[in-house]
């Protein structure tokens, strides 16, 4: 009966050892990373160093990192289900994600240069000086606004005052008239393209 007894508790322990062992296993985890390019092709502005690697979630160390063509600029490393891009993960170009599966973008935009900014036909023109301040000249109104710039993603702000902005999107080193607060303050067209000047830079 003893014996019985004592073979029963073996059985049991060699049971709970194997159902441990299982228990512990570790499921490796597959991480993905992709270049985005604001109003381009996915991969026009950059490159990432690992496209996609598997990993134990104990001894892995997952990372990937990006890099900028020329003309282009890093922005961010964002989760890829974050179309809008409005979390920002990491502004370092080498990124470590947390342990666990996910897909991750490197978002790169066009690289704005200081200078002028001039458009086609009619002359009207943006100066970006170096120390993020800004003149916008448009020969056909009286008033030349002037204030500091900011750059969000794809869009360039030149802001005024707290009621006076103009807003511009980043294309392929270009910029491109999209808003103004007041509606129509600018005096240009939706879409109007200004080109940088090479001349006088």
């Amino acid at each position: 009966m003893k014996r019985k007894i004592f073979l029963l508790l073996v059985c049991l322990t060699i049971l709970a050892m194997l159902s441990g062992c299982q228990g512990n296993e570790l499921v490796e985890i597959t991480i993905t990373y992709a270049p985005k390019t604001v109003g381009g092709e996915d991969g026009a502005g950059g490159t990432v160093s690992v496209s996609s690697e598997t990993v134990n979630p104990e001894t892995g160390r997952p990372k990937s990192i990006a890099e900028a063509k020329p003309g282009y600029e890093f922005v961010g490393w964002y989760a890829a289900s974050d179309t809008g891009y409005l979390s920002l993960l990491s502004s370092d170009e080498a990124f470590n994600p947390a342990l666990e599966a996910g897909s991750y973008v490197a978002l790169f935009r066009s690289e704005l240069q200081t200078g002028k900014y001039i458009k086609e036909g009619n002359p009207a023109w943006v100066v970006l000086h170096d120390d993020d301040t800004f003149l916008f000249i448009r020969p056909a109104a009286n008033y030349a606004p002037a204030g500091t710039y900011s750059i969000e993603k794809d869009k360039l702000i030149l802001f005024v005052s707290d009621y006076e902005n103009y807003i511009f999107l980043i294309r392929d080193g270009q910029i491109i008239f999209d808003s103004s607060l007041p509606s129509g303050v600018a005096l240009i067209d939706k879409g109007t393209v200004f080109k940088f000047d090479t001349e006088t830079t």
